[in-house]
């Protein structure tokens, strides 16, 4: 009874109650840092052109986004990640050969597909193959895989969440509804060089030119059977060091 008696008598001392007081009352915060922190915390829509880019190097940025990698309140437990649009994803460019060689686990829906190749007990699918039948799925099958790689120790049902965020296209149309939320966009890594079509007749007039050909001159092939007007002379060889042992 007389533990309880003063604990009562401290309870409503004025300093606690001041305390008391200063731990209740809200916090205001201004207009400019309740912005600043939303901006903070809120999904950004990030925009990434595919063309002429390696999947398996873009994976690694769309990855980080995903993710929330390059924010400052990165945490590999929270959910931090943004969004992440792709287009143009049907002219993506594998190095070297890997079209033909590089395979894929893919499951088609029938038994024993017969492009499939049987290897180790698995179908196996060539990236050609998938990439004509779905131009997103390099893409995406990329993405996927690096997950484990970025974060192997936080990944499990975690990467689900993260990779329902990609959406990818084949070509540059792009929902509306989609467009309206994109605030930046991620820059390509490999270079996109330009094509002969893309050039305006402006440029390709002021092109230095090794040579000018005459306005008659004709590259078609000679109908069969016409025999040429001026008789042809062999073009005279070249001196070259194996004369000497002749």
């Amino acid at each position: 009874m007389v533990f309880l008696t003063r604990m009562l008598r401290e309870a409503v001392r004025p300093e606690y109650i001041t305390k008391l007081n200063h731990i209740e009352k809200p916090v205001q915060m201004s207009k400019y840092r309740r912005v600043q922190q939303w901006m903070v915390f809120g999904r950004s829509w990030w925009l990434m052109d595919m063309k002429h880019q390696d999947p398996y190097d873009a994976a690694i940025i769309i990855c980080k986004h995903l993710w929330g990698g390059h924010k400052a309140i990165y945490d590999p437990h929270q959910d931090t990640g943004d969004f992440v649009v792709c287009y143009n994803c049907k002219e993506v460019a594998l190095p070297d050969d890997e079209w033909k060689w590089r395979m894929f686990y893919h499951h088609t829906g029938y038994s024993r597909h017969r492009r499939a190749k049987f290897i180790k007990n698995k179908w196996w699918t060539p990236a050609w193959e998938l990439h004509a039948r779905d131009p997103t799925y390099i893409v995406e099958r990329f993405v996927w895989r690096f997950h484990l790689h970025a974060y192997p120790k936080t990944t499990g049902l975690l990467r689900h969440e993260k990779h329902a965020r990609l959406m990818l296209y084949p070509d540059d149309n792009i929902p509306d509804h989609v467009m309206c939320n994109i605030t930046g966009q991620i820059r390509q890594i490999q270079p996109v060089l330009r094509s002969l079509d893309s050039f305006t007749q402006e440029e390709l007039a002021k092109f230095p030119k090794v040579t000018d050909f005459p306005d008659d001159f004709s590259v078609s092939r000679m109908p069969e059977g016409e025999i040429p007007t001026e008789e042809v002379k062999p073009s005279p060889r070249l001196p070259s060091s194996k004369d000497r042992y002749l």
